[in-house]
């Protein structure tokens, strides 16, 4: 019993070892920017509510009142949706900005060989690498408008979807507690659907 007793210490005492040492390194040597903005393109593509809200700008989880359990339902029944009609491809991540700023896309090919890119950017902050769940929905809009019209992803053809996102998924988003969208700071300012849905229209009308 004894000689067991010290096998079990000695196996916890191993496993504390190399947890720290993995902290340690983590810490010492953190993952580049353009790393985690690829980490966090695949948290999206997984469904991982809690790792995507750990990268959300502090203004957008304050404008929107977002909850790791309203990401979720935006990433259930709005975005991985409309992602999964095409099927997905090769995967990209860079540095740009003078290193401020990781950019992470992936290519999905639609049933007709088309190809479509999808991108995500984390921007540095005090807190670290942030993002907004905004710029995600808008993403997904933007990748189903494109897919279903044929259109190339041109200024006219990124309204267009945000208009008719709006006009899709307002309900949805509205029933899930998400009043409207927000834009990267120091923008922050909360647009609502009504109001995004005039601005889009006002554009287009140009």
């Amino acid at each position: 019993m004894k000689k067991r007793s010290r096998a079990v210490k000695a196996g916890v005492g191993v496993i504390a070892l190399i947890t720290l040492i993995v902290v340690a390194y983590r810490w010492m040597f953190p993952p580049s920017i353009a790393q985690q903005a690829s980490n966090y393109l695949n948290a999206i593509e997984r469904g991982s509510a809690k790792e995507v809200f750990g990268y959300l700008d502090e203004s957008e989880i304050r404008a929107l009142g977002l909850t790791p359990n309203k990401v979720e339902a935006v990433l259930t029944q709005l975005v991985r949706p409309r992602f999964a009609m095409m099927r997905p491809g090769v995967g990209w991540s860079e540095v740009q900005a003078a290193g401020s700023e990781g950019v992470a896309g992936r290519e999905f090919i639609g049933e007709d060989g088309r190809k479509y890119q999808v991108f995500i950017a984390l921007f540095e902050s005090e807190a670290g690498p942030k993002t907004l769940l905004s710029s995600v929905i808008q993403a997904a809009w933007h990748v189903e408008y494109i897919y279903r019209e044929g259109k190339e992803y041109e200024a006219r053809s990124v309204r267009e979807a945000i208009l008719q996102g709006v006009r899709s998924d307002r309900d949805k988003l509205t029933q899930i507690g998400i009043p409207g969208l927000v834009d990267f700071p120091p923008y922050a300012e909360m647009r609502t659907w009504d109001r995004l849905e005039s601005e889009m229209v006002a554009k287009l009308a140009r």
